[in-house]
């Protein structure tokens, strides 16, 4: 009974998705914009970014490079660092939109460089700071 009520619940839509598992343990980046991307329902619940990773060749060496330069933010354990990769993940998104760019995986894949920039335009000052790790430790 319980099969039958889950599977009519997610053909309607109504069933809540589990979370996806991260591509990368070390790339919280790209975990961050597969969780905005499902939030924002532009990833379908089996789809994956390892696909438009491989198209995109630079995105792993971005990606190391946005995340070394948000090293000092005080992300230390994995769970501070996922909570990073989302919160980079939806300020990206947001300056996206600002530039009236529209929000779409290749998008963020290729503007992953930007990362910096935007969420200095989201939290101005906190990255240069150092302070960034207030917006989602208590």
């Amino acid at each position: 009974m319980k099969a039958r009520v889950n599977g009519a619940l997610s053909l309607r839509g109504g069933a809540v998705p589990t979370p996806p598992a991260p591509l990368n343990d070390e790339d919280y980046l790209l975990a961050g914009i597969e969780a905005e991307l499902r939030r924002r329902g532009l990833l379908g619940q089996r789809a994956d970014l390892a696909y438009l990773v491989k198209q995109n060749a630079n995105f792993g060496a971005r990606s190391a490079e946005v995340r070394a330069g948000l090293i000092n933010c005080g992300a230390v354990n994995a769970t501070e660092r996922a909570a990073l990769g989302l919160l980079a993940a939806r300020a990206l998104a947001a300056y996206l939109e600002r530039g009236h760019v529209p929000v779409a995986p290749t998008t963020l894949l290729n503007n992953v460089a930007k990362v910096p920039v935007a969420i200095d335009a989201s939290f101005p000052g906190y990255l240069e700071a150092g302070l960034l790790s207030f917006c989602w430790r208590k």
